[in-house]
């Protein structure tokens, strides 16, 4: 090892011109040189250090993960194993094992460099255009969030729908199921309902991908101006936002009543149009229940072997069936008073055993 010596010198006194003069004290001090190294702790956010090949892996997917194109790995002292190597395949995993890198990754080049004392890889990754920016993809740990993320996505009018999930088990078709669900629970955030495709990427234990593309049928002024029109209906007044349940259920039957049987089956054409087929004045009744507080669902079935839908409303903590086109009394039926011209699948719906007099 070299020695620099570094001396420290105090001055009292006068410099001569001439290079000569008097010193009242000289210090001294011998030290080791020391090259300077690099920090192997991240130093920001397109710098990572690695040991391994899991390193590697982990700081690509960090990489991605933060919407970087470019970026370097500080290969550390300790380093095991042979880094080329290691770096192809770090990036076979990364693009076949991680659901986020599958999805968005075109291409990931590197180079190794030697800088004075220590080796680093320089990193260009290429994305694919996926019709959105990276920092709209919506990340999540688990799937408890997702009805919440779909319904402000719809209710924004949006086109597509980018969700990543580290634990999941939804399938593509049970993200479907769940984005039906989600709009008509609350049929007021969109005009239409719309049609949903479910591209899925998995990557190792559970993580997984969405991309939801949402086709409403309407161009966008349309589809604004409808929205608006919906939003600016009047609902209720303040004193039949404050009776009972029962009472409440019997007004949004009224309501639906005043709609005609046609073609359209939105809520749009229920509440706005007042002309809707059994689908429309189905969502129309949820979406009025919902506005006084009530839980209401669509069901599924027939009516006299026709496709038909109509609802199940809990009114004091029972479940009801109503069909807003029928004039029959009881209005709120039971099962029992349902079955025979209404045929369902009953394992997907909850009982309706209620004993409101009427």
């Amino acid at each position: 090892m070299k020695k620099i010596w570094v001396f420290f010198i105090t001055l009292y006194g006068c410099i001569f011109l001439t290079g000569c003069g008097f010193f009242n004290k000289e210090f001294v001090s011998i030290e080791d040189y020391v090259y300077p190294s690099p920090n192997l702790e991240q130093e920001s956010a397109s710098s990572y250090t690695a040991s391994n090949e899991t390193d590697l892996k982990n700081s690509l997917i960090s990489m991605v993960d933060s919407g970087e194109k470019e970026g370097q790995i500080v290969i550390s002292d300790f380093y095991s194993g042979n880094v080329q190597e290691d770096m192809d395949n770090a990036i076979w995993q990364v693009k076949s094992q991680d659901a986020l890198c599958a999805y968005c990754v075109k291409s990931i080049s590197y180079e190794v460099v030697t800088v004075v004392t220590y080796n680093e890889i320089d990193v260009e990754i290429t994305y694919s255009n996926i019709g959105i920016p990276l920092e709209n993809i919506h990340k999540l740990q688990y799937s408890t969030d997702l009805s919440d993320i779909i319904e402000t996505s719809i209710n924004n009018c949006e086109k597509k729908l980018v969700i990543l999930v580290n634990k999941s088990s939804y399938s593509s078709t049970d993200m479907e199921n769940l984005i039906q669900t989600t709009y008509e629970s609350n049929p007021m955030i969109c005009p239409v309902e719309p049609e949903a495709s479910v591209n899925l990427f998995s990557g190792k234990n559970s993580q997984r991908l969405y991309e939801i593309d949402f086709d409403y049928k309407l161009d966008d002024a349309t589809l604004k101006s409808e929205k608006e029109q919906l939003n600016n209906i009047t609902l209720f007044t303040e004193e039949e936002m404050n009776a009972s349940e029962q009472e409440k259920v019997l007004t949004v039957y009224g309501r639906m009543q005043n709609v005609e049987t046609g073609t359209g089956s939105s809520v749009y054409d229920a509440l706005v149009m007042n002309s809707a087929n059994s689908h429309g004045k189905a969502l129309g009744f949820v979406a009025l229940c919902r506005e006084l507080g009530l839980e209401s669902r669509i069901v599924y079935g027939q009516k006299d072997w026709e496709d038909c839908c109509w609802n199940i409303v809990k009114v004091d903590g029972n479940y009801y069936h109503v069909y807003v086109d029928s004039t029959d009394e009881p209005i709120l039926k039971t099962d029992e008073q349902m079955w025979g011209s209404f045929r369902w699948n009953t394992g997907d719906y909850p009982a309706c055993e209620g004993s409101i007099t009427q």
